[in-house]
């Protein structure tokens, strides 16, 4: 029998998956043992549309996200934020996904706060709810950030991810007439997703570097270790030698994105220092 994964286990996506779904038991819960109604709940967490109606409830700006209207609406957005979760960890840290996925949230929050004043035809004073904003960032980043990702539908069809995520996008604009606010909310998010992206992958192209630089880095500490034999290193030499290794050593079990900043930064000036 499987056994069950503890909460540490599971990555952020899944943890968010598991807070969304017990927020929806409770809200539910208590409607049937509180005197308190589904609306109520909705409307005292969700974002409402009219800015005056938001300063009066400013934590809906986040809470929106953990709430949905129903298990249809839940189901789905989960199963989605579930996979791209699973995607965007082969990528990216864990930290970057929380970053994007609050990022995501707020600025999906702010699109819909906009409405009134960027498309007054769809103002109709109603109410946000739900995290399919914030999974459109997640998306849209990774689509940007990583353009030539591939995955595999219907288990043999493979495809670009940001096929799918056209698809998406075109299909709320042809739909938008039937829910104006969450669709533009959704486009809302794809955008932040978008520019949040084109930032990273303009940047990966030195994260390459810096990876290539490894090679030579590599090279450098053989050379320096097997220098130790016939050469007596100073304490600063050892000191760096060691450092070297540890970061190597991570970087062999966790990828380069697992390193801090700091690590970085002592990786790409130790391979100018064995240039020079």
């Amino acid at each position: 029998m499987r056994k069950i994964p503890k909460i540490k286990e599971l990555n952020y996506a899944e943890r968010i998956v598991l807070l969304n779904v017990l927020f929806f038991i409770a809200s539910h819960l208590f409607v049937h043992i509180g005197d308190v109604s589904l609306y109520a709940i909705n409307h005292w967490f969700g974002l409402p549309q009219n800015v005056d109606d938001f300063f009066t409830k400013p934590w809906t700006i986040i809470t929106y996200s953990f709430f949905h209207a129903n298990f249809q609406h839940l189901f789905w957005n989960m199963l989605f934020l579930f996979f791209m979760g699973h995607i965007f960890f082969n990528l990216f840290s864990k930290k970057q996904f929380l970053k994007i996925y609050l990022l995501g949230i707020f600025f999906s929050g702010v699109t819909f706060l906009l409405i009134r004043f960027l498309f007054p035809l769809f103002f109709d004073n109603s109410i946000l709810l739900g995290a399919s904003g914030a999974i459109m960032t997640l998306l849209l980043f990774v689509c940007s950030a990583r353009p030539d990702y591939d995955i595999y539908i219907l288990f043999s069809i493979r495809v670009k991810l940001w096929v799918v995520a056209l698809l998406l996008i075109m299909f709320d604009i042809f739909q938008i007439s039937e829910n104006p606010g969450g669709k533009i909310v959704h486009l809302g998010g794809a955008f932040a997703g978008y520019i949040f992206g084109s930032f990273v992958e303009r940047t990966h192209k030195i994260k390459i570097k810096n990876k290539d630089n490894l090679t030579k880095i590599n090279t450098s500490t053989e050379i320096l270790k097997s220098s130790a034999s016939t050469e007596k290193l100073t304490e600063e030499q050892k000191i760096k030698q060691h450092k070297v290794n540890i970061i190597l050593d991570k970087i062999s079990t966790s990828g380069y994105t697992s390193l801090s900043d700091e690590e970085k930064k002592f990786l790409f000036d130790f391979s100018k220092d064995m240039n020079h």
